[in-house]
């Protein structure tokens, strides 16, 4: 059926251009979407890594509240209640408040944050994580990008490794070995 005024040839090669036309946009589209994750997750990934990279390794830190010599390890947990991250690590934070008094390793947890100490003491309370010290508000000395940061530090006092945003379970491994366990 020829609609009127226009040639029946034309009508297929209108149907053909925008069948063309179509599938080219969608091309695009499509190009344009994997491009954009593709840089989301580039971005995500080199911020994490650079995190992990702190210019704290390999300093030594003084906490006047924190006995270092007191255990093998410290871990510095930097977070904030309101961070999303922060609370989608609390079963990690929570493995290592049980770790603090458990095997030959003993462990120290100290939870800092610029958020008032009744919310950071809240939070942990709300996520049953045990620390042996809660630092308020964070000293102009520790130096990180984003919560949540996780610092270990040796019996010395020196930053030994730093982890930032939430963990993989393979860098969570990966931590968790460093300590010397697996999960308690």
């Amino acid at each position: 059926m020829r609609r009127p005024g226009v040639a029946a040839s034309s009508v297929g090669t209108i149907r053909g251009r925008m069948s063309i036309l179509e599938k080219s946009t969608h091309v695009v589209i499509i190009i344009t979407f994997v491009l954009a994750i593709g840089i989301l997750v580039h971005d995500r990934v080199r911020s994490v890594d650079e995190r992990e990279k702190s210019p704290l390794i390999g300093q030594n830190l003084v906490l006047t509240s924190v006995e270092w010599k007191r255990t093998d390890h410290t871990v510095l947990v930097v977070l904030s209640p309101r961070c999303r991250f922060c609370v989608l690590s609390a079963p990690l934070y929570h493995k290592l408040g049980l770790m603090r008094d458990s095997g030959p390793k003993k462990l120290q947890l100290v939870a800092l944050s610029n958020a008032k100490e009744e919310d950071v003491r809240s939070f942990l309370r709300d996520h049953d994580i045990g620390v042996d010290v809660v630092i308020t508000p964070v000293p102009q000395t520790i130096v990180f990008d984003g919560t949540p940061t996780l610092f270990v530090v040796d019996s010395t006092g020196r930053v030994i490794a730093s982890y930032g945003g939430r963990l993989s379970p393979r860098r969570e491994g990966d931590l968790l070995r460093l300590l010397g366990t697996s999960a308690p």
